[in-house]
């Protein structure tokens, strides 16, 4: 975990290219909040003190809650993600980033906080020790919200195995440890975090959809943990995500010339391409142009401090 994510280039990617979660994820999470409200806080006046968002990474999840909150504190342990996190965060009111352990809280004084947040990084963190400064911190009625989403579904069987065959084989060993909790969806981790809190609850019933090209998509893949580890350990290597982009380059145009097998388009190109030169500005083209979507799990673990 120490050398997550702690590169510059890293998170400037990860600014770029992660994808944000709907919505609906701060709505379900602000609705457990204040079960007794029937919508959640819009204005000024309605709004709630302070809420924490840890592993903030480069605020992605921590910009969202400013509209609910007085105070919005984002807390991670990477400088760099921190230092992107306040470049695109400027402008936004009461809004403050820090650099530490999601467990370094001693700042913050008991029964202060509304809401703590943790996107997609509770699998990172010493639960023996953030339990309880979680607890600590939070009022009564506060609550924890740990969220995650599994590994995206591309809506093309053979490119979605070429992408698992990069997540399964090729960067097995570089993962952290704890990534086998995204792999369940959190339900191992979810055992202490009901202890911890015994009015708690899980929620599955979102989806992550997101609509890519191939260049945003391989950006993305460059923001996998795994993928970063490989490349710090292996720095004279070929970098693999050539491979995966030549392979699902290739599954998408022969989509593409599928789509429009029979068409005067596709005849044109047949015609008209009688060099290598022309081939390829057509493929070039094509590629540019195409989209493919994907889809993946949300779970969502919420507890309140009675």
């Amino acid at each position: 975990m120490a050398l997550l994510f702690r590169s510059e280039h890293h998170a400037k990617v990860y600014q770029k290219y992660r994808p944000e979660y709907p919505p609906s994820v701060h709505s379900a999470i602000l609705k457990y909040l204040d079960h007794q409200r029937t919508t959640t806080p819009s204005s000024a006046s309605t709004r709630w003190n302070t809420a924490f968002d840890l592993g903030c990474g480069t605020g992605i999840s921590t910009i969202p809650l400013c509209g609910h909150f007085e105070r919005v504190v984002g807390i991670d342990v990477s400088e760099a993600q921190i230092e992107e996190a306040r470049r695109s965060g400027a402008g936004h009111e009461g809004l403050t980033y820090r650099v530490g352990l999601a467990h370094d809280l001693g700042f913050q004084a008991d029964g202060t906080v509304d809401l703590v947040t943790i996107g997609l990084a509770l699998h990172y963190v010493d639960t023996e020790k953030f339990y309880p400064e979680c607890r600590r911190i939070l009022r009564s009625g506060g609550v924890l919200a740990a969220y995650g989403h599994g590994i995206p579904m591309v809506n093309n069987t053979e490119a979605h195995s070429v992408v698992m065959h990069f997540y399964d084989v090729l960067l097995e060993k570089y993962w952290d440890p704890g990534r086998r909790h995204i792999s369940d969806h959190y339900h191992e981790l979810f055992k202490d975090f009901s202890l911890t809190f015994p009015t708690s609850e899980r929620n599955d019933s979102l989806v992550l959809e997101k609509e890519y090209s191939l260049e945003d998509f391989i950006g993305y893949l460059q923001t996998w943990s795994g993928y970063q580890n490989y490349i710090a350990q292996n720095p004279d290597a070929e970098d693999p995500l050539k491979d995966v982009a030549s392979r699902l380059r290739e599954i998408f145009l022969r989509s593409c010339d599928a789509k429009a097998d029979g068409d005067a388009t596709t005849s044109s190109r047949m015609e008209k391409s009688d060099t290598a030169g022309s081939h390829k500005d057509h493929d070039d083209e094509a590629i540019s142009e195409t989209r493919f979507s994907t889809s993946c799990p949300i779970f969502i673990l919420l507890g309140r401090k009675e």
